[in-house]
């Protein structure tokens, strides 16, 4: 199995996490890594314990076991609030933007735990300057604008606070095939550009081999697969992996 750079730490660090829901473990001995500027896919058919997993690094489901590190610090016990502050940004899969507020209002409030103005302000700017259709209706509600514009938006929320990592769930889901194409180049261009690291959980397999680094296949909650993203897209067999 390939890893990032190994003279160089991983943004994100878990180890042998696990995971669940009352009384069902559904995640076990979760392993994995992203590094800066990387961006790593977890593949696998809905129940194979992707989103729980996510949910688990953000901190909100509890590890069982296991750790998860951010640019070498602990995360294992904190709050979801404090991970964003440490530099780590979730985009769920659903209601992943505040309908009844503005562009701009959303854009704020992914942006409140940013304590120093002058990045605030930059991070703003920058979030115009790459998508100006979101400063162009910046005071569109934003349960009033497209699938494709939401999801810009809720990018755009993410990285109001300056994250190092992003978390991002499924960002595809309903979604027009040439929006999906936009999207993940957006993507692609902030993990160069900002030296963001990304991960990311998906089923369209294809379009997300075709920006991501590496892939790990989750079945069962587990780990079954690990390889480069190029290697996966090469296999004539990989949905036997699932």
């Amino acid at each position: 199995m390939e890893s990032p750079d190994p003279g160089r730490a991983p943004r994100l660090d878990v180890r042998r996490l696990g995971t669940g829901y009352g009384s069902k473990q559904v995640v076990f001995d979760l392993s994995l890594e992203v590094g800066a500027s990387e961006i790593v896919a977890v593949l696998g058919h809905n129940g194979a314990g992707k989103t729980t997993a996510m949910s688990a690094i953000f901190g909100l489901l509890p590890a069982r076991e296991g750790a998860v590190e951010l640019d070498g610090a602990a995360m294992t016990k904190l709050d979801p609030r404090t991970r964003v502050r440490a530099g780590m940004s979730f985009v769920p899969a659903d209601n992943f933007v505040f309908a009844d507020l503005t562009v701009a209002e959303n854009l704020a409030l992914g942006g409140l735990t940013e304590s120093r103005a002058d990045r605030r302000r930059g991070n703003l700017e920058w979030v115009f300057d790459r998508w100006p259709i979101l400063a162009e209706r910046r005071t569109q509600l934003a349960g009033t604008m497209s699938g494709g514009q939401r999801r810009l938006l809720s990018l755009g929320i993410s990285l109001m606070s300056s994250p190092t990592l992003l978390l991002l769930d499924e960002p595809s889901l309903g979604l027009a095939p040439n929006v999906v194409d936009r999207l993940f180049a957006d993507l692609r261009h902030l993990a160069d550009e900002r030296g963001l690291g990304v991960l990311i959980v998906e089923q369209s397999v294809a379009k997300v081999l075709a920006i991501a680094d590496r892939a790990y296949v989750m079945r069962s909650g587990r780990v079954i697969a690990h390889e480069t993203a190029g290697h996966f897209a090469q296999r004539d067999s990989l949905w036997e992996l699932f």
